[in-house]
């Protein structure tokens, strides 16, 4: 059987074979595995535990980049051994097996990324109580989490560095960071600004599986 789940990069997807009867399993010449599709790309579960049992266990962990939203499937009802044998107890070899529901079994281990480059304030002239915006563009729709802390973007203003603070756009693909002028001396003009690369600062910005967000992708705006 096969417990349904959405599966993320590094989860162990588990699928058991089961036999009417005892099955030894000597894995000693090579891990027997059963042929599965994650999203049309061809993967191994591979053996892990049952020999003696009628249940056997094999195991697939999730990769970078698997994706599959409408279930995994296996590939065929037979188990490649691989070197290894699988013997029931009158010493006949055993391949085929039930095939378990595997179509509520999702897989998305695709990172968010950033899509382009950020774009940055407008070129002017700003004053105490202006507001300095950062837009970032996502790939999908993404969750940001402050628990641990609030995700900011540095902005070099006249040579000083402030922090852009995120301040909307969870649950969607367009986040927005935000510094507010709150001194007389952080007024520049034609804007010379630089911003710099995300800090997640304690914060988390993850898809709606969990998969944390691939920021190097980010190219910080050339200041204009």
């Amino acid at each position: 059987g096969v417990l349904p789940a959405t599966s993320v990069v590094g989860d162990i997807i588990e699928f058991t074979a089961t036999y009417a009867q005892a099955v030894a399993v000597d894995s000693t010449g090579g891990t027997p595995s059963i042929a599965i599709d994650v999203g049309g790309e061809p993967k191994e579960a591979t053996y892990v535990s049952g020999s003696g049992d009628t249940d056997l266990v094999f195991q697939y962990e999730v990769e970078a980049d698997d994706e599959d939203t409408n279930g995994i499937t296996i590939t065929a009802p037979t188990i490649s051994l691989n070197g290894g044998t699988m013997t029931d107890v009158n010493g006949d070899v055993v391949l085929s097996f039930s095939m378990p529901s595997t179509s509520g079994v999702l897989v998305d281990a695709v990172a968010p990324t950033v899509v382009g480059s950020p774009t940055g304030p407008i070129a002017g002239s700003y004053g105490n109580g202006d507001e300095l915006d950062i837009t970032v563009v996502m790939s999908e729709a993404v969750t940001v989490d402050q628990t641990g802390g609030t995700p900011t973007i540095p902005l070099t203003i006249g040579g000083q560095v402030r922090n852009a603070d995120y301040v909307s756009g969870t649950g969607t693909t367009v986040l927005v960071f935000r510094y507010t002028i709150n001194s007389p001396t952080d007024v520049f003009a034609n804007g010379t600004f630089t911003v710099g690369d995300i800090n997640l600062a304690g914060g988390t910005i993850q898809d709606s599986a969990g998969t944390d967000a691939d920021l190097g992708a980010y190219i910080a705006p050339t200041p204009t």
